[in-house]
């Protein structure tokens, strides 16, 4: 059961011009189980997650998986957040064995950017338009 859930988690993050992914996912003692049978098969998953945090969300192939000096700027894919300059993160791990990431990401839509565009609305109207074809974010109810 678990592993056709797996299967089906990653089918559809895979899935590049979909325009919602739903992820089938086990129930939460299975999840859990499933941990506690194979630490070495959820830190597997938790790298391809990440992996696929960084170059689907954020448009950035993750550093450690290459030698080669990342694309020139007008090369690379606009991401989640604009276009990826750096990044710099952490994984930890919880006292329950979840592992997780603290990142610090720099994009080409920077604070002193927004800063210094403050005071003239056309600037700031066409920052907010990119920002907004970026992100968004909805609850269902």
């Amino acid at each position: 059961m678990l592993d056709a859930a797996v299967k089906g988690a990653s089918d559809g993050i895979t899935k590049p011009n979909a325009a919602t992914i739903n992820i089938p996912l086990p129930a939460h003692a299975i999840r859990m189980q499933a941990v506690a049978d194979n630490p070495v098969a959820c830190a597997q998953v938790y790298e391809r997650t990440m992996d696929s945090v960084l170059k689907y969300l954020f448009g950035i192939e993750p550093s450690h998986k290459t030698r080669k000096s990342p694309p020139p700027m007008s090369a690379r894919k606009c991401g989640l957040f604009g276009k990826m300059i750096a990044y710099f993160a952490v994984h930890e791990g919880q006292e329950s064995k979840r592992l997780h990431m603290h990142a610090l990401a720099w994009t080409d839509i920077s604070p002193s950017l927004i800063q210094r565009m403050l005071d003239q609305p056309e600037a700031m109207h066409r920052i907010c338009q990119r920002i907004d074809s970026m992100v968004r974010a909805f609850v269902e109810h």
